[in-house]
């Protein structure tokens, strides 16, 4: 068997194991053949935008995470990781803080042009992107400048946004 139908194949049974009679995936039918079947057309908005770790564009996400201020990581069960915490045999063991634990931290900094917050794996979910607004928000509010947020993944990275902080001269009106 090459390629292609091994990879058929596998598509007919993801589809007939996760649900093929949810809504945009096509009824199964018994009598079709993998080859038959259509997968449905997505249509990505600008963002969430996902590489590949193998992609000209991950190394690039990766080149613009190394250019940051900060590099934090935000648990799946909201508490951020700025990357503190004992290490014992070889593994480190993250002290994890709230956002509102952390609020005073960020506004001493003196740096704070850039942020890049990776947000845990399957973390934000269908709330993704109020979560990031509300990130996003939370940063600007601290002083920093510009927040990226990024989405962990086994296979590379997501980016959720990149949002730079309007100045007070951008929001006065011009005469």
């Amino acid at each position: 068997m090459d390629a292609k139908a091994c990879l058929i194949l596998l598509a007919a049974f993801a589809i007939r194991a996760y649900g093929a009679d949810e809504p945009g995936y096509p009824k199964s039918n018994p009598a079709s053949s993998p080859a038959e079947l259509k997968m449905p057309e997505i249509q990505w908005p600008d963002y969430p935008k996902f590489f590949s770790s193998s992609s000209p564009e991950c190394s690039a996400a990766d080149a613009e995470e190394a250019k940051a201020d900060f590099s934090i990581f935000c648990e799946s069960d909201g508490k951020l990781n700025i990357g503190i915490g004992p290490v014992g045999d070889g593994a480190h063991y993250p002290i994890t803080f709230t956002f509102d634990e952390l609020r005073l931290f960020w506004k001493k900094q003196r740096h704070k042009s850039f942020i890049v917050v990776t947000l845990a794996k399957g973390y934000g979910g269908a709330d993704g992107r109020k979560l990031v607004a509300r990130i996003t928000e939370y940063f600007f509010e601290c002083g920093l400048n510009r927040v990226r947020i990024h989405q962990a993944s086994g296979r590379g990275v997501g980016l959720w946004s990149d949002s730079t902080k309007r100045s007070k001269t951008d929001e006065r009106p011009s005469r």
